[in-house]
């Protein structure tokens, strides 16, 4: 074989510290991006659980309704349990939206990394999902 035959993602590339101090922050930065992805979908269920739960407590006909306080139920009134959902709803946006900021900072981080690395390792190295 030749050199002109040899093509660049061939030759092998020497890898530093500092290129694999990159690919393990690459990996962190994948996994956190992964769980940040399946927090915010499991908040997005929650939120959605909470409107339901809101509109049956509109739609019911009792006064009372029995509300989950730790590991027992309380009757509450329609009112008071109304509150308690938007407040708890509220917090979950919150959280949500902190998920979200974070995911979106993480995403950045992680496709940069990507970039210098398929820069300098091209086919040599997998980042990429299946």
């Amino acid at each position: 074989m030749t050199a002109a035959q040899i093509k660049k993602d061939d030759v092998p590339v020497d890898v530093s510290l500092e290129d694999q101090l990159k690919i393990c922050t690459f990996s962190r930065f994948y996994k956190r991006v992964n769980y940040l992805k399946q927090l915010s979908q499991l908040l997005a269920d929650d939120i959605e659980k909470l409107d339901d739960a809101a509109t049956e407590v509109m739609i019911s006909a009792e006064d009372e309704v029995k509300y989950v306080f730790g590991e027992s139920f309380v009757a509450v009134s329609n009112d008071t349990i109304t509150e308690l959902l938007e407040k708890e709803k509220e917090t979950l946006e919150e959280e949500k939206a902190q998920v979200e900021k974070e995911l979106a900072s993480r995403q950045e981080e992680l496709a940069s990394l990507k970039a210098v690395l398929y820069a300098k390792f091209g086919n040599q190295i997998y980042l990429d999902d299946q």
